[in-house]
């Protein structure tokens, strides 16, 4: 597949949670909020409103049940750092907070946070994708080949990226598991039209 700028996408990154992530809304157990309606009016916290994983998953998900992000909360603050973001709906001072999935998992292995101290919105099960997580998923990172890369050269490395083991240094140092043929990513390009990020409004 090709974008606008005429990059092609070479193969889709895969980490060991598999080759999609999601968004997470978090809150913590005494704000009583379950489910995305019970944002409107509350304090919410996100990283930049053009992260994927920390913001535009959550917000189409919430457009969804018809809450229009940021406009339907009382108010809505930028953070530089998801983590503190947890922190921060942990700490009662936001009611929710939006983060990428994995984050949850990171935090609870360093001890910084215990599972008990957070509450998932709208949490779902996906198949084979074993973190916690709000919104569908997404694929992962790709590698693309610039527009006057050279098509030969660009097969080659597709067909290295996508051959390479997972028990190579690099993806050990990376960690990362590998790659693999380029994911299908109309669904990305959906919810940026949903969001108005893409043509249209």
């Amino acid at each position: 597949a090709k974008n606008e700028s005429g990059a092609e996408m070479l193969a889709s990154l895969v980490k060991k949670h598999g080759s999609g992530f999601a968004g997470v809304i978090v809150t913590n157990p005494t704000t009583g909020i379950k489910t995305a309606t019970d944002l409107r009016g509350k304090k919410v916290m996100s990283i930049a409103m053009g992260g994927a994983g920390g913001y535009m998953f959550q917000a189409g998900h919430l457009l969804d049940f018809g809450v229009v992000s940021p406009d339907d909360f009382a108010t809505h603050a930028i953070g530089k750092n998801q983590e503190d973001i947890v922190k921060l709906v942990i700490n009662g001072v936001f009611d929710a907070g939006f983060v990428r999935s994995g984050i949850i998992e990171r935090m609870i292995a360093k001890g910084s946070i215990q599972q008990d101290q957070i509450v998932v919105v709208d949490e779902r099960t996906t198949p084979g994708f074993p973190l916690r997580h709000t919104t569908r998923l997404f694929p992962e990172w790709f590698a693309y080949k610039a527009k006057d890369f050279d098509a030969t050269k660009a097969a080659r490395f597709r067909a290295a990226l996508i051959e390479i083991q997972a028990d190579h240094p690099a993806l050990k140092i990376a960690n990362v598991v590998g790659f693999e043929p380029a994911r299908d990513l109309s669904d990305m390009e959906a919810l940026l039209l949903q969001l108005g990020k893409l043509g249209g409004s």
